[in-house]
């Protein structure tokens, strides 16, 4: 895979053990409007697809997306503000907030 410490996956690329394969099938896993398929049409992925071919789909679809212009990698989050909370104007925030770092794990 190409994905780097600066890629999509995560936790996927970055902490995993060898030969690791997902819990969940190709068919729970995948987004409703990108199936899982391998990018060769003759390899069939399994039913429950290693961590390289799940972080593998995930670049196919940030690339048939064109969402990779969206993400920004190695940027530190240092606040999150709320735009749609019309009591702030977006300008306030809070330590309490949740995000989502690249790796997956739950920020406060």
């Amino acid at each position: 895979s190409s994905s780097s410490l600066c890629g999509v996956g995560g936790t996927f690329v970055n902490k995993v053990y060898d030969h690791t394969r997902l819990v969940s099938s190709k068919y729970i896993t995948a987004f409703s409007d990108f199936r899982m398929m391998s990018s060769n049409k003759s390899i069939i992925i399994p039913d429950h697809p290693s961590a390289e071919e799940y972080v593998e789909y995930l670049e196919r679809y940030c690339h048939h997306f064109d969402l990779f212009k969206h993400i920004k990698f190695g940027h530190k989050v240092v606040s999150v503000k709320d735009y749609n909370d019309p009591d702030t104007n977006g300008s306030n925030s809070s330590s309490d907030d949740t995000i989502i770092d690249r790796d997956g794990y739950s920020v406060e």
